[in-house]
């Protein structure tokens, strides 16, 4: 009996010990997934064009980088479309997207973030919504004003996108496989710590008219992102 007794004892022990070794895993995960978010968020590849690319340009932001950006005319637009890109993929690999758009009679401008491409630094979550508001800016010297803009942002150029629109009146904003926050890609929780790119956070400050774009059967960006 008194062998029982200390069996039932320690049961609670047990999984106390198992409960605090579970919560510390997490914490750890939590400090990890934060420490090194950057690491894990940003794959740039290796740049696929070179400076010879025609139609590309170049302009400072905020953080004093200086981005790239692939610029296509259309001859008499009144609308512009600001394209942010998506993860392991720079301005050399848009020229399909440009070239739509382009065949629409709008003017294009597809922007990459520091530390992708010919552009320099290192990427980051401010280095990338200050490249989509410096090239928002080169757009609206161009007689383009946000008014008169439509983002387009893809994956992780949809977080840089709903950014921008939460802070400026442009025209529409396209999501395309995109996420609800960066976190949320992995662990289905909201209100992770050290999360990064809560765009769902941003969503009730944009005002124009949205167009969500996302595929049932996307493997990387689970189609519940897009609901």
């Amino acid at each position: 009996m008194t062998g029982g007794r200390g069996a039932a004892a320690s049961a609670p022990r047990r999984v106390a010990r198992a409960l605090g070794v579970a919560c510390a895993g997490v914490l750890a995960a939590f400090f990890l997934m934060a420490h090194f978010a950057d690491r894990l968020i940003f794959i740039p590849p290796p740049s696929t064009y070179g400076a010879d690319l025609p139609g590309l340009v170049r302009f400072p932001t905020a953080t004093g980088d200086t981005v790239a950006g692939l610029l296509a005319q259309a001859p008499g637009a009144r609308t512009a479309v600001l394209f942010t890109h998506g993860n392991a993929e720079d301005i050399g690999l848009l020229d399909g997207y440009v070239a739509a758009y382009r065949s629409l009679g709008v003017t294009v401008l597809a922007v990459e973030y520091p530390g992708y491409g010919l552009s320099t630094g290192e990427p980051s979550e401010p280095g990338a919504y200050a490249a989509a508001e410096a090239a928002l800016a080169h757009l609206g010297a161009s007689g383009f004003p946000p008014g008169r803009v439509v983002l387009h942002g893809r994956s992780l150029g949809g977080a840089v996108a709903v950014d921008v629109a939460s802070r400026h009146d442009v025209a529409a904003l396209i999501l395309e496989s995109t996420f609800t926050s960066a976190f949320q890609v992995m662990l289905p929780l909201a209100g992770l710590p050290g999360d990064r790119f809560t765009s769902l956070a941003k969503l009730p400050r944009v005002r124009c008219p949205t167009l969500v774009i996302h595929g049932t059967r996307d493997e990387v960006i689970a189609f519940r992102h897009g609901e």
